[in-house]
């Protein structure tokens, strides 16, 4: 039984290293949205808005760059009833219009693509920094650091170690939030169940999944 070497037969060397090139340039992140499926959900989108000039173009762009920084890309945000519509060229959607086109689960991946320039626009912008105010303050960043709370940020692979590191550790902080609000909520439900067999004094332990 023969034993792998590691090394290639002689002369492809050359051949698979421009085979490699290729592949890796055509390759896309696997937390963004294919390029061809994104323009095509993007020309539906400004379709839905009227948008036909570049300026128009540009327009929904940032509107839908500021929405999703300060409403979130959430898979579980109920966006069917969500009150905040979406609003550009004259134009006021429900989100869901703009949701069903894009995929609930793929916002955040379609949004990437737009990540630098959500960046760009949280620094530039005070009023972006306001909208963005609750979330920063929840994640433990400072107003600075305030654009890594925009959730699609860094989704397309470009942010520098320190910033990442930096994301990582909100990303932390917000999970321990979610575990403790959960344990809380938890107690409070243990503490309704107690209150409601002393109340009807009888015993439902059995029934009772946190007896």
């Amino acid at each position: 039984m023969g034993s792998f070497t590691g090394s290639r037969p002689s002369g492809g060397n050359s051949g698979f290293m421009a085979a490699m090139a290729r592949a890796v340039d055509k390759t896309d992140l696997a937390t963004m949205l294919p390029q061809s499926m994104f323009a095509r959900k993007l020309a539906s989108i400004e379709n839905k808005f009227g948008a036909r000039s570049p300026e128009d173009k540009q327009a929904v762009k940032a509107v839908l760059i500021v929405y999703f920084a300060a409403h979130g890309t959430s898979p579980y945000t109920h966006w069917v009833s969500y009150p905040h519509n979406i609003e550009a060229l004259g134009v006021e959607l429900p989100p869901n219009d703009v949701v069903a086109i894009i995929g609930q689960d793929l916002i955040k991946r379609f949004m990437a693509v737009w990540s630098e320039d959500a960046i760009a626009a949280y620094k530039e912008f005070p009023k972006f920094k306001q909208l963005m105010r609750e979330r920063v303050q929840k994640a433990g960043l400072s107003e600075e650091e305030g654009y890594l709370a925009i959730d699609y940020v860094g989704k397309d692979g470009k942010l520098d170690s320190g910033s990442a590191a930096v994301r990582s550790q909100a990303k932390a902080h917000l999970l321990s939030q979610r575990s403790h609000a959960r344990e809380d909520a938890d107690e409070v439900t243990r503490r309704g169940y107690a209150v409601a067999r002393e109340v009807s004094g009888v015993s439902t332990r059995g029934a009772d999944p946190f007896a």
